[in-house]
């Protein structure tokens, strides 16, 4: 294989594979369940700092992010709501209070984020984003490996190259919308049965 084949195959793969792992990372960002990546674009204002240069976070479980502002002042913690509103506009949050257990010293506030309940209208907007970054994705995908194609001059090697380096970005792409469609449809079901039990204990109140 020519040495400009095999350039314009590493180029391709570093571009698709790109293509894909963005979909991956955008899909993570979703608040369907709890994930680290979710936090990393939350920018506080005014100065739009990075949400780990004023807080401390941690993922308590699947549906919870506890934030532990480094200063504490409402201020700070409300430029730290807005930060999150912008960048999470599905997720909701609540101020609490801590005792701090010294006299004197004011209770210490935390933020806990949850991500929130699936219901029909939730179920079909993530889904609809997941579907619009994934076709996105694709495209981009085949952006990359079509021109390349045209660049093979026919070689059934650097062809097959092309295809293969193709069809794994767009396993990536496959097996992640999966998950994240199977992630939507659980959280969902949770929802429906919440519901269901409540209706169950209206109807024995009754």
């Amino acid at each position: 294989m020519k040495q400009s084949d095999l350039e314009m195959l590493g180029d391709a793969q570093k571009k698709e594979d790109g293509h894909a792992k963005m979909f991956i990372y955008r899909c993570c960002c979703l608040p369907v369940k709890t994930n680290a990546l979710q936090l990393l674009g939350v920018k506080v204002p005014p100065e739009n700092k990075n949400l780990e240069d004023v807080c401390d976070a941690s993922q308590l479980d699947e549906k919870h992010f506890l934030l532990i502002p480094r200063d504490d002042s409402e201020e700070m913690v409300q430029c730290i709501l807005m930060g999150m509103k912008q960048s999470q506009p599905l997720m909701k949050t609540e101020v609490e209070e801590e005792d701090t257990g010294v006299e004197g010293v004011e209770k210490m506030k935390r933020i806990r984020c949850t991500v929130p309940e699936v219901d029909e209208d939730t179920k079909d907007i993530l889904e609809k984003i997941v579907d619009a970054d994934y076709n996105a994705a694709k495209a981009k995908i085949e952006l990359v490996n079509v021109p390349s194609l045209a660049k093979s001059g026919g070689s059934k090697e650097v062809i097959d190259e092309l295809n293969t380096i193709r069809e794994n970005s767009i396993k990536q792409c496959d097996d992640m919308r999966e998950k994240m469609m199977k992630d939507i449809q659980d959280r969902y079901n949770e929802y429906l049965q919440k519901q269901k039990a409540k209706e169950d204990a209206s109807k024995k109140k009754s």
